[in-house]
């Protein structure tokens, strides 16, 4: 088991969970929980390398090693490091012999491995486990909303009635709806063609192969899901879509999201739905969908109003500009540097890979958007 990190994957580390691990690891009763250990201060000042230094002399020390081991487990996790993040969270259980805030966070952090590795039953176990120590309010909330989210092939197929089609690269599960399943067939040709063509766009390296479940009966699927389908849950390779939805939406998010094998680091709505939209795989013209969704009869609003404030924008507007103006990056980077933005969807990304054609990117697209009809 490796328990050393390079430089440069510890930086990425640090960005990416030093709010979520301060947050989560020391998070709940505070009183239940002891001093916050001089590697956790180091780590939220950056200082990586000590951080992680100390962690492990604290581990070998049986220096608040519960603690400690937690600190490791989350770490790895970050930098996916399924195993070792394994490793540490039972070593935890192993060591907090009270059944502690340390063994809750544990067990909810262990699901969640356990549920990345596709091990479901043993996933729902292990949150249950922390929902039933009861110890902190926020560990009891983070494994809840994992119960409904991560855990969903398990929660689904208690409370679905569903049929399982695998192909090689996606596990459709059809509810039993004698139309949709006249239909599967078809179906999953269409979504394994789509798979391949998106596959070959964005070469994901996802944690497991790719879940992809049908709906025919609306309302009743959203009561169970408590929330509007399609979506998708990237992180866990998962979508969730109603038969009639363009094929390629959904799956976009997913593989994007896992391009070249690493996860997203800096996700933008407006630039994420835009992906979606402009991956879809239908032959809708893109400029033509945006064009006719802009309120010409007021002043002009710049593409980067929408990126960086995507929620003040409704959905009708905000995805069909954000899908054309996908269609403009992706026609002016390099497959590269498209793959390079997708990771990191802030505006400085992309000045920094377009330099001094970015200001003239931007307008021209503008120019586009609003052009006379």
């Amino acid at each position: 088991m490796k328990t050393g990190l390079s430089s440069n994957l510890q930086n990425i580390i640090a960005k990416a969970m030093v709010i979520p691990f301060c947050l989560l690891l020391f998070s709940g009763n505070a009183a239940a929980q002891d001093r916050r250990p001089e590697y956790a201060t180091l780590f939220s000042e950056g200082k990586k390398e000590e951080a992680y230094a100390l962690a492990h002399i604290a581990l070998l020390k049986n220096s608040d090693a519960g603690t400690a081991s937690l600190f490791l487990g989350r770490y790895h996790f970050r930098n996916n490091q399924t195993d070792s993040a394994i490793y540490y969270f039972k070593n935890t259980l192993s060591l907090d012999k009270d059944n502690s805030w340390r063994s809750a966070w544990a067990h909810a952090e262990l699901g969640v491995c356990l549920a990345k590795q596709g091990d479901h039953d043993a996933a729902n176990a292990e949150l249950w486990r922390c929902i039933e120590l009861n110890k902190t309010k926020n560990s009891r909330a983070f494994a809840s909303s994992r119960l409904q989210s991560v855990t969903n092939p398990y929660i689904l197929l208690a409370k679905f009635s569903l049929k399982k089609i695998e192909s090689d690269s996606i596990v459709y599960f059809f509810e039993k709806n004698k139309k949709l399943l006249k239909n599967a067939p078809a179906y999953v040709a269409l979504h394994n063609s789509v798979y391949q063509s998106l596959s070959k766009e964005f070469e994901p390296v996802l944690p497991r192969k790719l879940s992809f479940y049908v709906f025919a009966n609306k309302k009743n699927a959203e009561k169970i899901l408590k929330r509007k389908l399609g979506y998708s849950l990237p992180e866990n390779a998962s979508c969730f879509s109603m038969r009639d939805q363009t094929p390629g939406h959904e799956m976009a998010h997913v593989l994007s999201y896992w391009s070249e094998g690493t996860p997203c680091k800096h996700s933008n709505k407006f630039i994420n739905e835009g992906i979606a939209v402009y991956f879809d795989h239908t032959s809708r013209n893109k400029m033509q969908e945006a064009r006719a969704v802009i309120d010409r009869s007021t002043s002009r609003i710049s593409v980067t109003e929408y990126w960086n404030s995507p929620n003040a924008y409704p959905t009708i507007t905000l995805y069909p500009i954000a899908g054309a103006f996908v269609e403009k990056l992706h026609k002016a980077l390099d497959k590269k540097q498209f793959r390079s933005f997708i990771k990191d969807q802030r505006p400085e990304t992309l000045k920094q890979i377009l330099g001094d054609r970015y200001d003239q990117l931007i307008a021209e697209f503008n120019a586009e958007l609003y052009a006379p009809e």
